[in-house]
């Protein structure tokens, strides 16, 4: 998600250590969207703001700072952000140069950030894959905010992955007329998309679950916000029970050729559907 706060004007720039020692949102003119400049001004004051001070007390940084990125991390397993300030933001960009520096767009070419005219999409590196981020830079009188606080994308990636060749043996299984085995796959395709969706969110009893429990009743939670198609849920729901006849042998399978094209197609979308939303962008 991105937004531009139009017209960032710092009219202070304190030069004690014991004060806001870089330049500080005092006058937002032309806004183009309250919501993000509200986020703006809460993301500076509530973490990047102190952490420059702290770290300009012990020395760490110059001071005073001329502060043109900022990029916050969130990982899962943390309740404190990462702050990084300029050079030490990482990731990728999409952007459009300066007419005049068009022609030196080449690959390995470094590029200067006052070559830019804007930015469309920034994505993070993928060492960081797995946080949450909000990240912020400046060009000219403009702020560019990109984030995305959707946790673990790297990790959903690689249950989808499982997911997909449990749903293509499921498939196999079907053509050859093997319904057991179907339903056993698909049970273990559901299973993990479910998981995969999951997993987006910074809950460590999730990650660390050893318990097909724990994904039955949080993915239920997420059907009853609202959060999840009910035909995925119905699907995983009916899954799993059939699972101890079908492996288990428990009573006869009881189940039509048609019932299990629907529930095939439907972990199959749902699986496309986590997929869009842990997926690389850039």
């Amino acid at each position: 998600m991105q937004y531009r706060c139009a017209n960032f004007i710092a009219t202070r720039y304190l030069q004690s250590a014991g004060e806001r020692n870089v330049r500080v949102l005092e006058a937002l003119k032309n806004m183009e969207n309250i919501f993000g400049n509200n986020l703006f001004k809460n993301l500076m004051e509530i973490w990047i703001i102190p952490s420059i001070n702290e770290r300009q007390a012990s020395g760490e940084i110059e001071n005073p700072l001329d502060l043109q990125m900022a990029q916050l991390i969130f990982k899962s397993d943390e309740l404190k952000a990462q702050v990084r300030i300029n050079g030490e933001v990482k990731g990728k960009m999409i952007v459009n140069l300066k007419n005049e520096f068009t022609s030196q767009a080449k690959e390995g070419n470094s590029v200067d950030s006052n070559h830019l005219e804007s930015i469309d999409a920034f994505e993070l590196e993928d060492s960081d894959r797995n946080c949450g981020h909000a990240t912020l830079i400046a060009i000219r009188s403009n702020w560019y905010i990109f984030y995305n606080f959707i946790y673990n994308r790297e990790e959903s990636q690689t249950h989808l992955l499982a997911a997909k060749e449990f749903l293509y043996a499921a498939e196999m299984s079907f053509q050859a007329g093997f319904f057991r085995a179907t339903i056993d796959n698909l049970v273990s395709a559901s299973e993990l998309s479910a998981k995969a969706y999951l997993l987006r969110q910074p809950d460590k009893v999730l990650v660390q679950a050893k318990s097909h429990d724990v994904i039955h009743k949080k993915i239920n939670l997420e059907r009853r916000l609202g959060n999840v198609k009910s035909e995925h849920v119905d699907t995983f729901n009916t899954l799993r029970n059939l699972r101890a006849d079908a492996r288990y042998l428990h009573s006869d399978l009881t189940i039509t050729s048609d019932n299990l094209i629907v529930m095939l197609k439907d972990v199959g979308e749902f699986i496309e559907c986590v997929n869009q939303l842990s997926e690389k962008k850039l």
